[in-house]
């Protein structure tokens, strides 16, 4: 099974074989490329610095995006926690 890079989404760490393993910032920056950064801090800041890379050169998702709903239930359990 070959590998879609339609796949990858903003935030995706993304393994672009000799070029690294890179976070993708923009993954609709083009019609053959992503906007990428090397850092983790970065990965979801669109003004960050940062490049621009193929797609076809990405090989696999390394580690997904971190889930919009996941970050929401973590949210709320913080705000029902009691503080004494």
């Amino acid at each position: 099974m070959k590998f879609d890079p339609e796949e990858i989404s903003d935030g995706d760490f993304v393994d672009f074989g000799a070029y690294g393993r890179l976070y993708v910032v923009n993954s609709t920056f083009g019609e053959d490329a992503f906007f990428v950064t090397d850092r983790e801090n970065d990965r979801y800041n669109p003004n960050c610095a940062g490049w621009n890379i193929k797609r076809y050169l990405a090989k696999r998702i390394i580690e997904y995006s971190y889930d919009d709903e996941d970050d929401e239930d973590d949210e709320d359990y913080y705000d029902e926690k009691e503080v004494k």
